[in-house]
């Protein structure tokens, strides 16, 4: 099973300045660009190879920067970045992304506050119904406008699942560090039968 600790979670890649102010475009990946206000230290920039499962794979730190959000147009977030005020600085950190350390960002948004898709990694997945344990949650991907979980079981197959409120019978973010489920050994059966 993979672990995410001391991984870095991606949260946009910046794409170019926009206008004469140094304002910068970042695609967004995931809702928590808009929530870092508050917690630059934690923002680095990186190079990276390829993202994989929302976290950055062959990562090297490259820069901090203080990064600000204004607005957000679908993927798209419009920011600056701290002490910029022209477009031709931002010129050098395109193509680079915006991460954190996956611990880091556990700390710094706890699902006692506020839940967001990240704190799901990892969870350990139970039938709500059998209590089997069937494995753990690798990534989340959203497809056709819902959320799915791809669950690695423990026989190291993927099974994808909706994230539904009415699938989801419990969820123990703190403690156990799991998540009950109806109907996934139901799920996983049908996985097996193709």
């Amino acid at each position: 099973m993979i672990s995410k600790t001391h991984q870095i979670l991606c949260l946009g890649r910046i794409q170019r300045p926009k206008g004469l102010k140094g304002l910068v475009r970042v695609t967004s990946f995931g809702e928590l660009l808009e929530n870092f206000n508050n917690h630059f230290q934690a923002v680095k920039l990186y190079k990276a190879k390829t993202i994989e499962d929302g976290f950055l794979r062959n990562a090297k730190e490259v820069d901090s920067i203080n990064f600000k959000f204004n607005s957000r147009n679908a993927e798209v977030v419009i920011g600056n970045i701290e002490g910029i005020t022209a477009p031709e600085p931002i010129e050098k950190y395109k193509g680079l992304y915006l991460g954190v350390e996956f611990d880091e960002i556990q700390k710094l948004f706890p699902p006692s506050k506020q839940v967001y898709l990240f704190h799901y990694l990892d969870l350990t997945t139970i039938d709500a119904n059998s209590k089997n344990i069937v494995g753990k949650i690798i990534r989340i991907e959203n497809q056709a406008n819902a959320d799915y979980l791809a669950i690695q079981t423990k026989e190291n197959d993927e099974i994808m699942f909706p994230l539904q409120d009415e699938l989801v019978s419990k969820i123990d973010f703190v403690d156990k560090n799991e998540i009950f489920l109806h109907n996934l050994d139901e799920y996983v059966q049908a996985y097996a039968e193709n």
